[in-house]
């Protein structure tokens, strides 16, 4: 199995007791986890995971979000796939856009990869030999520092976004048979708490399409 860092930033330790903590827990493979406070905005603590990785894989993942002990042998035969259909990425995530602005979830559709044009920050997957950093002049708040990452990296490598093989159904917190479709859940907390566009979410909308001058379409 391919080596993997996992970060997260320290932020809500009741969502993190509830949801991401158990599943690192029982997470099965080859992983170091790194983890920042909330001093910071995320791309920049994002960036300082990158810094101190040793390994190219790079997961970042929010409190919110749970998965099955096999999540990184998921993540690993969607790459080997990958590499077998000669397809090179630069990002994997578990929701996004697609090129025709639908919006795909992998843990919910029938089991297969999908290509993004952006993930949603929930859950991205980097390679660091991509030598690409996140955004943190433009992005300096909660929202859509990914987004935007994943419109560069791809400018820059000529690389795809990908979703990661997985199966899974929305809502549902640990059914009996978890381990066995490789389960992905987001529990939108803030989403579910604001509302979507909370925050600062319009300004930063605008600001990526300033900077790459069209409309991208987004989680």
């Amino acid at each position: 199995m391919r080596q993997y860092t996992i970060g997260h930033i320290k932020h809500n330790e009741e969502l993190y007791k509830k949801h991401l903590g158990p599943s690192l827990e029982n997470l099965k493979g080859n992983f170091k986890i790194i983890t920042t406070t909330d001093q910071k905005k995320p791309a920049a603590n994002y960036n300082d995971i990158i810094d101190s990785s040793t390994k190219d894989l790079i997961l970042f993942l929010h409190e919110d979000v749970s998965f099955s002990s096999n999540l990184l042998h998921a993540i690993d035969t969607t790459i080997s796939i990958l590499k077998e259909q000669k397809l090179k990425f630069s990002a994997l995530g578990i929701v996004g856009r697609n090129y025709n602005t639908q919006y795909d979830a992998s843990w919910c559709g029938p089991a297969g990869i999908y290509r993004y044009e952006t993930v949603d920050c929930c859950f991205i997957l980097i390679d660091k030999s991509d030598n690409h950093k996140f955004d943190d002049k433009t992005f300096d708040d909660f929202h859509l520092y990914v987004e935007d990452y994943c419109i560069g990296v791809e400018e820059k490598t000529g690389n795809g976004i990908y979703s990661i093989l997985v199966n899974g159904f929305e809502g549902v917190t640990a059914p009996a048979d978890i381990d066995k479709y490789s389960h992905v859940i987001h529990h939108s907390a803030t989403v579910i708490k604001l509302g979507g566009g909370w925050g600062k979410y319009h300004y930063y909308k605008q600001r990526l399409n300033d900077k790459y001058q069209r409309e991208i379409k987004t989680t």
